[in-house]
């Protein structure tokens, strides 16, 4: 399913000139928060990956389908909306879903649920004073094949930052569609049907 993007200057009917743009600003402008955080970072990625010309769905089967693979997006930081005494600690939930196929309403479309590439990322800031979520240097990226993460923590809801880089190495943002690339080459050397 794909969704129309709005489009900014578009106005809200009966709202004293008030646009989209509007909307946005005032909604989203927190990226700090983890919420508005999460969808941040799966726009970095999107945007690297170039996915991002249909609008994001809420809890679709992948972030993004990039090269006919899932990728999905998790985001963490030292960092919390709320005040803190001390840095939290980084951990990623990990989706444990079955693999079984589910039928669409689309003839011959079969999903498979699980991603099949995890991007893993941090905003890598401790103090509040240097936090500018809009610099790209403050941002590290882990990107791991799945069956990775599925098959080292199989047991496990989520994952510490020290257990990701137990299997990945951290990648700047303009390494990362690179980094990926070189993950679904070896995702495809297993599945010649998907190469």
């Amino acid at each position: 399913m794909n969704l129309t993007k709005l489009e900014p200057n578009q106005v809200i009917d009966d709202l004293y000139g008030n646009t989209v743009l509007d909307f946005w600003s005032w909604a989203f402008s927190d990226l700090i928060s983890s919420g508005n955080r999460g969808v941040f970072a799966e726009f970095l990625v999107g945007a690297v990956l170039g996915t991002t010309e249909n609008a994001r769905i809420e809890w679709d089967v992948a972030d993004h389908i990039y090269r006919g693979r899932k990728i999905k997006v998790k985001s963490a930081a030292y960092i919390e909306h709320w005040l803190q005494s001390k840095p939290s600690r980084i951990a990623f939930p990990i989706d444990h879903v079955q693999r079984k196929e589910i039928k669409t309403s689309v003839p011959g479309l079969t999903l498979y649920p699980k991603p099949e590439v995890y991007v893993f990322c941090v905003f890598d800031v401790k103090e509040r004073n240097e936090a500018d979520m809009l610099d790209m240097g403050k941002w590290l990226f882990y990107p791991v094949a799945a069956h990775i993460i599925e098959s080292k923590y199989r047991r496990k809801k989520s994952v510490t930052l020290r257990e990701v880089q137990r299997v990945a190495s951290s990648v700047q943002i303009l390494q990362l569609r690179r980094s990926i690339d070189g993950i679904i080459e070896e995702l495809s050397k297993g599945d010649p049907h998907r190469a």
